[in-house]
């Protein structure tokens, strides 16, 4: 369950529980989680902030020193400010050592820290919004550093909440316990690189009636895809026209046509530079191909025997890719999934955009999509969700914006953030694949939002089966699709009827 900052409150406030009695329970639970997961460490130093989530600090406190452990606090501000908080405070036994951060020295401060086992994270939850206060700002740096053994509470003290990043200097943990629910900053570990691993705590929130977010897993893919049946032929499991490759990027041709014909598309076209033919024919037999110099209209008539329709991939050196692009926007019914230099003859021309009849795929990096949009890749890394929402929605289009938590942006503001994948797929060649998964599955009858999903999730998968038989560093096209491969062959029964 992923829940949003307004979201949260509500499953705070329809749970009848008091916030007394949800800090009660959520400091409890993630005492328990802290001793089970820490059985051979002895102490304890739990920095607590001002507000709620420093009061689960203070229950945290407690409840390890019932278990026997040397625990001390360091409340990181002057004051406490919510009630529940204070009343948490009260409930600490005389005997559990408290400091002030502002009365300490650096140096104190750097002894104590280094003097125990696990530093405990209680300083900002999922109200907090960067940039983290100056006087903080040294002593998270040095925690950063030292690579002490950290465990946040809720959300990593200088993250925020609804975003995909936060402060620079957001602590780094080795455990982060997410309370009631993930957030969607959790779901780019990856990108921000501040947490290595995550546990939920539950705090019996029921699930909301709508949600934005979408989940993907083995049993949700498998669901989705289309299934085979006996009386299948060619026509009927998906008609896929792809434009791509050029003089000096024939690969990238192949590398769709490939991958298309392994998420199981039957007829597939491409329109190619004649230059590259040859080369092409010889990889993919399996191919009808036509030259892109042909007619307009015959172009159309190719059109019009297309499920969809991908462009982009290696076109950088097609002499007529605007052209090319100005037509199947402004006549395809048919979903189209755009990538690569369709991506930048787009950002020339992003009145483009609003001609056409069918959906629209786009699948851009941070660089591509930074053209597309107008912002810097500053400005969006900084605020993935925000930027990819806006876009999607504005422009009616479903958004892939590709990384190492690559986040799916539906017309409507759906969002997706895989979670599989691997290093692997850090190599030239890997989107191209990509284009040709999304591109089949939506030739294939998926809408775009799931072709899209189920795409990057297998994508990803593929890699991952692929690390069990290879190493990263060696892995390549040929390997990933055997990945997915192993991956279809697992799940057969439930694809073939």
């Amino acid at each position: 369950m992923i829940l949003e900052k307004n979201q949260i409150a509500a499953a705070e406030a329809a749970s009848g529980k008091s916030e007394t009695q949800l800090m009660e329970l959520a400091g409890k639970r993630c005492a328990d989680t802290l001793l089970h997961e820490y059985p051979e460490n002895d102490s304890f130093l739990i920095l607590c902030g001002s507000g709620n989530n420093g009061g689960d600090g203070f229950v945290i406190a407690r409840h390890c020193l019932a278990a026997k452990r040397q625990v001390a606090i360091i409340l990181m501000m002057n004051d406490i400010r919510t009630p529940a908080a204070i009343e948490a405070r009260q409930k600490l036994p005389e005997s559990c050592l408290i400091y002030g951060y502002e009365e300490m020295s650096e140096a104190q401060f750097q002894t104590m820290a280094q003097r125990y086992d696990v530093i405990v994270d209680c300083i900002f939850g999922f109200n907090f919004h960067a940039p983290l206060p100056d006087f903080l700002r040294d002593a998270f740096r040095w925690i950063n550093q030292q690579r002490l053994s950290v465990v946040s509470i809720d959300l990593n003290s200088g993250l925020e909440a609804d975003h995909s990043l936060g402060d620079p200097d957001a602590l780094h943990s080795e455990l982060t316990l997410a309370l009631g629910a993930l957030k969607p900053v959790h779901l780019f570990s990856r990108e921000h690189q501040k947490l290595d691993r995550l546990i939920p705590i539950s705090l019996g929130f029921s699930e909301p009636e709508t949600s934005r977010w979408i989940q993907m897993d083995a049993l949700q893919v498998t669901r989705l895809l289309p299934r085979l049946f006996d009386n299948d032929y060619k026509n009927s499991t998906g008609r896929l026209t792809i434009i791509a490759g050029s003089p000096w990027m024939a690969g990238a041709a192949q590398f769709n046509l490939e991958a298309a014909q392994a998420m199981g598309c039957g007829m597939i076209r491409a329109v190619v530079d004649p230059q590259i033919y040859p080369i092409l024919q010889a990889a993919c037999p399996h191919v009808v191909f036509h030259p892109s110099t042909q007619s307009e209209a015959d172009f159309l008539a190719l059109l019009s025997q297309s499920d969809a329709m991908a462009l982009g991939s290696g076109c950088d050196h097609l002499e007529n890719l605007d052209a090319l692009l100005e037509t199947v926007l402004k006549n395809s019914s048919v979903p189209v999934i755009l990538d690569a230099a369709a991506l930048r003859s787009l950002a020339r021309h992003p009145e483009w955009l609003n001609q056409p009849q069918g959906e629209i795929i786009l699948t851009p990096h941070v660089g591509e999509f930074s053209a597309l949009c107008g912002r810097s890749v500053e400005e969006i890394q900084a605020d993935r969700i925000r930027c990819a929402e806006e876009y999607a929605v504005s422009h009616s289009v479903t958004l892939v914006l590709k990384g190492a938590d690559t986040l799916i942006v539906s017309p409507q503001g759906l969002r997706c953030v895989n979670k599989t994948g691997n290093p692997s797929l850090a190599k030239a060649g890997s989107g191209d694949l990509l284009t040709g998964l999304i591109a089949a599955l939506a030739a294939r009858g998926l809408n775009s939002m799931d072709a899209a999903c189920c795409g990057v999730w297998l994508h990803g998968k593929a890699a991952d089966k692929a690390i069990e038989k290879n190493a990263l560093y060696t892995i390549h096209h040929k390997e990933i699709l055997a990945g997915l491969d192993a991956f279809l062959m697992d799940h057969q029964k439930e694809l073939w009827r």
